[in-house]
């Protein structure tokens, strides 16, 4: 184990659920290289995430607890407001980080110390791969940076694995009234600032689970990225193409485990079921247009 970074913080919020906590600092602290952690604590009604970091007595990790619930959203910005180094990921409690993770960003961070912020690959799965420990470097199709109209395809960087420089963000928050959608747009105007680079080594693992808030709330999600898209403006007549394919693909995924009989009637906040008109009567069945929407996006971001 290689020494000390004192330019990176791992920030883990966590807010009540437990169950897959160990697995996320453990993930933080067997780095290749060690770095500070800090858990920050949306009042939780029990005390163990503290008793877990007290227990550890690792001065690297500090653990702090809200005096009231702020939301989770900005508690993604407190997690900001106390990381006292100058890099900053956060990595929800359920999220873990390949032990590679840090040595790699520290080394981007080496290479372009400019940089705004560094997005690596992701995993999505019930648990990491085997090669998790030393995931392999993408060269297929590689992306090299992230631009505000890549945004128009979706949301090409999940949040495990985001690293960025928060004295270069300036009064730049997570907005709470963008829920469910608050990490994309953060995203999106981190890349308005500077294009973001892409490590291809997938070092970040997103867990799905059945606990998860995301699945309560997913059409919300396809409705408040489908609006805003429509701030971002597409520099050709493919991005707006893609950005509604992407769209549709999403009500898709969604309706696999939904009942979709009426969903095009839904009430006036879910305006993208008029964008769902469009692609009614598309003869292309469901796998064939994921499978085209995450190749075209990949292609398309990796050239341009």
């Amino acid at each position: 184990m290689q020494e000390f970074n004192d330019e990176i913080t791992i920030a883990i919020p966590v807010f009540e659920r437990y169950d897959y906590f160990e697995d996320a600092i453990g993930s933080a602290i067997n780095q290749s290289i060690p770095t500070s952690i800090i858990v920050v604590d949306n009042n939780s009604s029990h005390d163990k995430f503290k008793n877990y970091v007290e227990g550890l007595s690792n001065p690297n990790i500090r653990y702090y607890k809200n005096s009231e619930n702020v939301g989770m959203v900005d508690n993604w910005n407190r997690c900001i407001e106390l990381t006292r180094t100058r890099w900053l990921t956060i990595l929800h409690s359920d999220d873990m980080l390949s032990p590679l993770y840090i040595e790699n960003a520290a080394h981007y961070i080496e290479t372009k110390p400019n940089a705004i912020a560094f997005a690596s690959d992701t995993y999505f799965g019930i648990q990491p791969r085997a090669d998790f420990d030393n995931p392999r470097k993408k060269f297929f199709l590689p992306f090299g940076t992230i631009k505000p109209n890549h945004f128009l395809l979706g949301n090409p960087i999940p949040f495990p694995g985001v690293i960025f420089n928060k004295e270069n963000i300036g009064s730049l928050k997570f907005r709470k009234e963008m829920y469910p959608i608050a990490d994309y747009v953060f995203w999106y105007s981190l890349s308005t600032i500077s294009p973001l680079i892409f490590i291809n080594r997938k070092l970040a693992f997103y867990r799905i689970s059945s606990q998860q808030e995301t699945g309560d709330v997913y059409l919300d999600i396809i409705q408040k990225g489908y609006t805003f898209k429509k701030t971002i403006s597409a520099k050709n007549k493919y991005e707006e193409k893609m950005s509604d394919i992407d769209t549709y693909i999403s009500y898709l995924n969604y309706s696999k485990t939904h009942n979709k009989t009426k969903l095009y009637e839904l009430d006036e906040k879910y305006s993208f079921g008029v964008l769902l008109k469009k692609f009614e009567n598309t003869i292309f069945p469901t796998p064939f247009l994921s499978f085209f929407i995450r190749v075209a996006k990949r292609v398309y971001i990796s050239l341009t």
